[in-house]
């Protein structure tokens, strides 16, 4: 395998590179305007090869690959006490697709470090058009209102998974149905992350 693209240094929030290394891991961007969950766990830059593995195994069913991208992923240290939920599609887009690849790669995931997970507290509630060719304003215009949540469940502390962050809206989106249900702390666990994405989080 070519070489991976791991992430170097990286804010301590959005996982976002940066410029110069010093003692505050915090950007600029997340000092002023903080995204709404508390942190961003990525190893590695949707870059060649992870990000054709992903793109195989989410359009082309080469479920191998996701084996190989658990594994990967599993080499990033990880704190595993809190209850993980996957980050939820709409049940038109599963039914299109044949299946939900996040609950695939969550599913190997919980097997291989022993997680608790919740797949049904959070829910997809709007059937969202693609958000690979848009804009970040338009990103947030189309994911907006887009998730609820289970209000019988009570949750302070989770880790919100998903396959990639590009711009960062839709684990945006979701964190603040989060908050808004009560939970706390929210650590973003992601298989790899965009070097570019907007920086206002509003």
């Amino acid at each position: 395998m070519p070489t991976l693209p791991y992430c170097g240094v990286v804010c301590e929030i959005c996982g976002l590179p940066l410029m110069t290394k010093h003692e505050n891991l915090i950007c600029g961007q997340c000092q002023i305007t903080p995204p709404k969950y508390n942190r961003l766990i990525a190893p590695f830059w949707y870059q060649p090869p992870l990000s054709e593995l992903i793109v195989q195994l989410k359009y082309h069913q080469r479920w191998h690959h996701a084996d190989i991208l658990i594994e990967l992923f599993c080499t990033r240290k990880l704190n595993t006490a809190a209850i993980v939920l996957p980050m939820p599609s709409h049940s038109m887009r599963i039914r299109e697709r044949g299946f939900n690849p996040v609950f695939e790669l969550l599913s190997l995931l919980a097997g291989k470090l022993n997680l608790s997970c919740d797949y049904n507290f959070l829910k997809r509630i709007k059937n969202t058009s693609l958000q690979a060719d848009k804009t970040h304003k338009e990103r947030k215009h189309n994911i907006k209102n887009a998730f609820t949540a289970n209000k019988l469940a009570r949750y302070k502390k989770v880790i919100l998974f998903d396959d990639v962050v590009t711009t960062g809206a839709t684990v945006n989106e979701a964190s603040k149905c989060l908050r808004k249900n009560g939970v706390e702390d929210i650590e973003v666990w992601t298989l790899a992350r965009t070097k570019l994405a907007a920086n206002n989080y509003k």
